[in-house]
């Protein structure tokens, strides 16, 4: 398995939510595609969100949020409301 699919199984055994993913911008979408594929029982596309900007809010509803390295650091010191993830 890769890395990803062994995160999501990671992820899906802690059953610990909300859950913060950051990786590069060119896989937050694929993480988005894989976690709804491996996990279809517990998340929807709804439950998973895709920061694509600095300033987009984050959905309080949102099981899984996908930010990038540097835009997650620059909203934590920002903001600090990443400090809501348990995983």
């Amino acid at each position: 398995l890769g890395k990803t699919v062994t995160a999501i199984g990671v992820l899906a055994h802690a059953d610990v939510w909300p859950a913060l993913v950051l990786c590069p911008s060119s896989v937050k979408y694929n993480w988005r595609a894989e976690l709804l594929r491996w996990l279809p029982e517990q998340l929807s596309k709804a439950k998973v969100q895709v920061v694509d900007k600095g300033e987009d809010s984050l959905s309080a509803d949102a099981s899984v949020v996908i930010a990038t390295y540097d835009g997650a650091r620059a909203r934590a010191q920002r903001t600090g409301e990443l400090n809501r993830f348990r995983a």
